[in-house]
């Protein structure tokens, strides 16, 4: 069968080239160059409509032309470009433009033939591509499980909200309720405090024990709050060589006032059997300070940064009328701060202030005082709406005087509670 349309075919194009060259050799009014120019022409417009992928255009050059002695060259020029094509793999135009060739000669065997070589390209190339996608929808389906077990995961421990332009946002634990309002109270079970004065080369260590809460209360990341402390340090239970009992002995002599005619007929022996003495040799001062500070600031995604400005209160209770650490101080206080600043599971908080009324000597025994506190808070119990934390803080307190400082510092391990709030 196959053999029957090629030798037709043949038969065909020697058919057109016969009638071809009598129609030369009759008229002889066609000169060669004419027809070169003719021919060259329909090339192009063959070139368009491959350019542009049109059947179309494609079909109405063959169609037009399909009784002209030059057919069979565009025809051959025709399916010199179908077979660029298939070499391309653009199998799909190549099918198109060969059924254009076809429909307009039945005949042409070796249209027929390609056709056939066309179409089994095509189908491979579809299996391959339907593969592939396969390949590609398979893996898209395991990156979307593997994000929808991510989600899963993040649905049981965040709570999340949907911001304006529909995306889902993961804002806080599940475990945390948000409320605009966030508390925490400290209780200090031990309170260690080094205690030194340079002027008389004094140092002592005291216990304590220390109590710490803060409020604030945030809106469109405003935040007002107020922070609150009281710390008390009992007698020395140890107390370096320098200025003690012996340098307090004549210090204390020379300034008891309470009665000149005990002091001038009895001086130091009786002196040293006194009750202001025996407190004075055991050194049994009860250093405290307290304070009462409204802050202003903003909370961020970490942390909560501010200003603060309020009272404090810094003493030395003993009972006598002299002593080497400084006395009571009442004060308004400055200072910046920040709390609840996250690394990792710990929580950082830091305050610096400054009392005022320091600087007035007819008021303080110091020219500066300032104080400094950290503490790093650690969760160690959750339950529904409040948590229990273990915290370490260090504390310092300075005053400045006319001669040398006196420093005190402090570390302090405290058992907390705080809402769950960020």
């Amino acid at each position: 069968m196959r053999k029957a349309f090629r030798m037709k075919g043949m038969v065909n194009k020697l058919k057109r080239t016969v009638l071809a060259l009598c129609a030369a050799l009759v008229t002889g009014v066609l000169p060669s160059f004419a027809i070169d120019a003719y021919v060259a022409n329909l090339y192009r417009e063959i070139d368009i409509a491959f350019l542009n992928k049109s059947e179309a255009e494609l079909n109405h050059i063959l169609s037009t032309n399909a009784d002209s002695l030059n057919y069979y060259l565009l025809e051959n020029y025709t399916m010199k470009k179908i077979r660029h094509l298939v070499i391309d793999e653009d199998y799909e135009f190549a099918l198109q433009a060969n059924l254009v060739v076809i429909d307009n000669d039945l005949n042409y065997t070796d249209a027929v033939e390609m056709y056939t070589i066309i179409a089994g390209a095509l189908e491979k190339k579809k299996e391959q591509e339907q593969i592939r996608e396969a390949k590609r929808q398979a893996e898209l389906a395991k990156i979307e499980e593997e994000k929808a077990k991510k989600r899963a995961a993040a649905d049981k421990e965040f709570n999340a909200v949907v911001t304006p332009e529909g995306k889902k946002v993961y804002i806080q634990d599940k475990k945390e309720v948000y409320t605009a309002s966030y508390w925490n109270f400290r209780f200090g079970i031990a309170d260690l405090n080094n205690i030194m004065e340079t002027k008389n080369n004094y140092s002592s260590w005291r216990y304590g024990i220390a109590l710490e809460g803060n409020y604030e209360y945030t809106f469109n990341k405003l935040l007002l709050g107020i922070d609150g402390n009281f710390e008390i340090n009992f007698p020395a239970f140890f107390q370096e060589e320098g200025k003690t009992s012996k340098d307090l002995e004549e210090a204390w002599f020379e300034k008891w006032t309470p009665s000149e005619e005990f002091r001038n007929t009895h001086g130091h022996d009786d002196y040293m059997k006194t009750d202001d003495f025996l407190k004075a040799e055991a050194d049994e001062s009860l250093p405290m300070n307290m304070f009462l500070i409204p802050k202003l600031g903003f909370s961020s995604r970490n942390g909560s940064y501010y200003a603060r400005a309020g009272f404090a209160w810094v003493g030395n209770w003993s009972g006598l009328d002299y002593h080497i650490m400084s006395g009571h101080l009442f004060s308004p206080a400055m200072g910046l701060g920040f709390d609840r600043l996250k690394l990792g599971f710990v929580t950082l908080g830091l305050n610096a202030d400054f009392y005022i009324t320091s600087m007035i000597k007819s008021i303080s025994s110091s020219n500066a005082v300032a104080g400094v506190e950290m503490n790093m808070s650690v969760p160690i119990s959750a339950m529904q709406k409040a948590r229990l934390t273990f915290n370490m803080g260090v504390k310092d307190t300075i005053f400045v005087k006319d001669e040398g400082v006196e420093n005190r510092a402090r570390v302090i391990l405290a058992i907390g509670a705080e809402n769950v709030a960020k």
